[in-house]
């Protein structure tokens, strides 16, 4: 009787090792796979120019790419159009469009070219070349994970150069990123000197605090730190890196350009206060925050006061207030971008050198 006892014992404690492997295992797939968002599909009736290629990545395989640019011989989108009346409406449109400008823009790690689109077709409408892509590279050889930009940001100044000769010209660069992008885009502005502003949507603070605060919605606390190590393991086993690497927060402090800090309220991992957090520690006065429109506020707000609860070193709370420029839904906050790229994107004009009287030509 004992002896089987024992033998019970042994194989529970084996099956219990085995579906902790497991549950380590499936919990890791969808942080080096993620499917951020659908695919989306852009009508071919658009009035926008699409010029695609194809680039070798520095992960290996080969990167697709299309530069974006608005077609005036086409209908204009309906896209187009309300992001248009509402910059004419402002008074901006002449000044927007006279600013020829390069905007890099990363929404989602496997579809990234085509959910990026729509994106694109928007800003497009202000005048600017619009580049998209998709992080996630094609490798017959063998299949690439997600690093959440510590990889995929190194490809950044490849696309740029490789957009630079198709455009026949260099121009100021703004780079726009959406929850992963956003990633990757901080972390590509940190270290290329050429992107001159970043438009920050649903960033997140670091990988780490995301995957915690996922977990312990879903576990608790204290169960989650446990899980959270589980699962860390099996991301550094199967791709090569910990999610501890991953942290948005360093590259922002990096950053001495402006910034502008979305939150759409659309990624279930970005919070208000991820975005609240980055913009804190960005050492320029062009930054900024922005808040989408929520249910119960009143249709034209323009602005909320946000309460954001610090706590100290020894426990204790205080309260620091932030102002949130609001807008209602994607039509209002593209033009808000196109008008804040255009803002905050400028090429400083060379200093020329005044000729003395009498000096040789």
């Amino acid at each position: 009787m004992i002896r089987r006892i024992v033998q019970l014992f042994i194989l529970v404690v084996i099956l219990a090792i085995f579906g902790v492997i497991w549950y380590g295992c499936r919990q890791s797939t969808p942080i080096i796979e993620p499917v951020l968002s659908k695919k989306v599909a852009v009508r071919e009736n658009t009035g926008i120019s699409k010029d695609f290629f194809e680039i070798p990545s520095e992960q290996g395989g080969t990167l697709q790419a299309c530069l974006v640019t608005m077609d005036p011989s086409k209908d204009l989108s309906p896209t187009q159009n309300r992001v248009r009346d509402a910059l004419k409406i402002r008074g901006k449109l002449p000044l927007v469009g006279s600013q020829p400008q390069l905007v890099l823009i990363c929404t989602s790690w496997d579809q990234g070219l085509e959910n990026s689109m729509e994106m694109a077709e928007g800003l497009s409408a202000a005048g600017y070349s619009c580049l998209v892509w998709s992080p996630r590279p094609i490798d017959p050889d063998q299949f690439v994970y997600c690093t959440y930009g510590l990889k995929e940001s190194l490809d950044v100044p490849r696309l740029i150069d490789e957009s630079y000769k198709r455009l026949g010209t260099q121009m100021p660069v703004s780079a726009v990123g959406q929850s992963f992008g956003a990633s990757v885009m901080l972390n590509a502005a940190a270290h290329d000197t050429r992107i001159r502003s970043v438009v920050c949507l649903d960033g997140i603070t670091s990988l780490k605090s995301a995957v915690m605060d996922a977990l312990a919605q879903q576990y608790g606390k204290y169960a989650s730190m446990g899980m959270f190590w589980l699962i860390d393991f099996w991301v550094q086993k199967r791709a090569g890196f910990s999610c501890f690497e991953v942290a948005p927060v360093d590259d922002a402090r990096k950053l001495n350009i402006p910034v502008m800090f979305v939150h759409t309220n659309q990624h279930y991992l970005s919070e208000m206060e991820d975005s609240v957090n980055l913009y804190e520690c960005v050492n320029h006065e062009g930054r900024a925050l922005y808040g989408i429109l929520l249910e119960g506020e009143p249709y034209g707000l323009k602005e909320r006061d946000y309460v954001h609860i610090v706590e100290g070193k020894k426990g204790e709370k205080f309260e620091k207030h932030y102002t949130i420029n609001v807008f209602d839904g994607d039509d209002e906050l593209q033009a808000n971008m196109a008008e804040w790229i255009y803002e905050n994107t400028k090429m400083p004009m060379p200093k020329v050198l005044e000729v003395e009287p009498g000096a040789a030509n």
